[in-house]
């Protein structure tokens, strides 16, 4: 039998993949918003696209607990952004384009006044929060649970001591009161604190799962959008709702009366002897 061609598909019959669709969902993103704040939730079927939900007071709103209804194979969302360009670093407008599917890689683009990227290895709350959307795993989480009681404590500090008259700076006691440990087991002793923060440090899991069942809030986080999220990004979420915490460490270092700011040292450094062991 003579050969036969193999049969080709003209590329207008092509059905456009993830990637091409997005791109043209983000470039009508941006002639329509023009880079003003809004989100985008959009989902892919077949040959169509589908705004699901858009968010301009709140934008984070409109993606967070989504559940991307089965009739979709994907989500997307576009959201305005910024972009800082060396040498000068000079901030410009920008809007970004995100598309996972149910399975397969995360898409991710960038857009410009000049140009479309793709943006390599992307990270952060929009990726989770896609991710969970479609019923998907984030990425594993490496910040150790410690990190959480650390930054809540600094910050407690922080709050105190810009709030402290001159006359009076926050002094070990107050420092003591705004650790999260238990009271009965609070220690003017800054090592036995340290100890008791790091061997009473639960798990991000453990952590999750409370806020789930409502029994506690952490930074704000609501039974729902516990139960939405999974460990990893719950904890990336936790975190994020503080500054750097090398930096907090620092400012209260600066800040503190030396005494107060010596014995946090000792205490933070007990802590994590304790966790790590």
């Amino acid at each position: 039998f003579p050969d036969v061609p193999p049969a080709t598909v003209p590329v207008s019959a092509r059905r456009p993949d993830l990637r091409e669709r997005l791109h043209l969902r983000l470039q009508r993103h941006v002639r329509s918003e023009a880079f003003r704040p809004a989100l985008t939730v959009v989902g892919f079927r077949g040959n169509d696209t589908d705004v699901v939900r858009h968010g301009v007071d709140r934008p984070e709103d409109a993606v967070l607990e989504l559940v991307l209804p089965s009739r979709y194979s994907a989500v997307g969302v576009l959201a305005s952004s910024i972009v800082a360009t060396p040498p000068a670093r000079t901030r410009r407008d920008a809007a970004l384009a995100i598309g996972v599917p149910r399975s397969g890689p995360v898409i991710s683009l960038l857009a410009t006044s000049e140009q479309v990227i793709d943006t390599k290895e992307p990270q952060g709350w929009l990726i989770d929060a896609c991710l969970r959307s479609v019923g998907r795993p984030t990425a594993p989480c490496q910040i150790p649970a410690l990190e959480f009681p650390i930054a809540l404590w600094l910050d407690r500090l922080m709050v105190a001591i810009l709030n402290a008259p001159s006359t009076a700076p926050v002094a070990w006691d107050t420092a003591i009161r705004l650790c999260p440990v238990p009271g009965r087991w609070r220690s003017d002793d800054p090592v036995d604190l340290g100890r008791t923060l790091g061997s009473t440090t639960e798990s991000w899991a453990a952590l999750r799962s409370a806020a789930a069942q409502g029994s506690r809030s952490p930074v704000g986080v609501s039974p729902e959008r516990a139960r939405w999220m999974d460990d990893a990004m719950f904890a990336r979420w936790c975190m994020g709702s503080f500054p750097d915490l090398a930096s907090l460490r620092g400012d209260v270092a600066f800040l503190a009366p030396p005494t107060v700011a010596e014995h946090i040292e000792i205490a933070l450094r007990a802590a994590w002897l304790a966790f790590s062991g």
